[in-house]
């Protein structure tokens, strides 16, 4: 599963017009996982150590596909492998929570469940995780690359248009196995249908 979700991102980012592609587990506005997470130094036993965090897996080079800003640190790379040290990438509502007023890069978290630490590597734009305009959410990426999840979303980036691409990815996904069902839009069209109940208030208003 890990080679088959690694090969459609490098076939999807050889089309003609993809600027770049990536993979997160994820697509936009529908983030679901959420993790327990304690800071090194910061645990209290007493009042049950760590706190809710969304978190995602991403690909290296999710960040770029995605534009969504590297304030601090660096982006996962292939040596970012399962059987390197774990990592983690942090947005900047998590730094302010987690270490105010220090530099995150390198600190340390654990995560419930898991009995190692994982090193803090980059600080990023924060970002809309679950609908446009909420309120700032603090969120922790971790890699594909370390973590398996048999489900992916591919991210692809365009130079023009994306419709025009969109059926040049999908021939080179399904030559690939051709029984694999895909579901494609583009962030335009996820944006539209997450507002709907927004627009459906703002009709009912502008018709009172």
């Amino acid at each position: 599963g890990r080679d088959f979700q690694h090969r459609v991102m490098e076939r999807a980012a050889a089309v003609p017009g993809v600027l770049s592609a990536a993979l997160a587990n994820d697509w936009p506005f529908h983030v679901f996982l959420s993790r327990t997470m304690s800071a090194e130094g910061q645990e209290n036993p007493a009042a049950g150590s760590g706190q809710f965090i969304l978190s995602g897996l991403i690909s290296p080079g999710f960040l770029r596909t995605a534009g969504i800003s590297l304030l601090r640190g660096r982006d996962f790379s292939a040596q970012d492998s399962k059987t390197s040290p774990h990592v983690a990438i942090v947005n900047q509502t998590a730094a302010d929570i987690y270490w105010p007023g220090e530099n995150p890069i390198g600190k340390r978290v654990k995560f419930f469940g898991e009995n190692f630490t994982t090193e803090v590597i980059g600080v990023v734009r924060t970002a809309n995780y679950q609908a446009i305009g909420e309120k700032p959410k603090p969120f922790v990426y971790l890699s594909m690359m370390q973590y398996y999840f048999p489900t992916a979303v591919l991210y692809i980036r365009t130079a023009g248009d994306p419709d025009a691409v969109l059926g040049s990815v999908r021939r080179e996904v399904q030559a690939m196995d051709r029984n694999l069902l895909l579901q494609a839009e583009t962030v335009q069209t996820t944006i539209r249908e997450s507002l709907w109940a927004q627009r459906l208030s703002a009709g009912l208003l502008a018709v009172f």
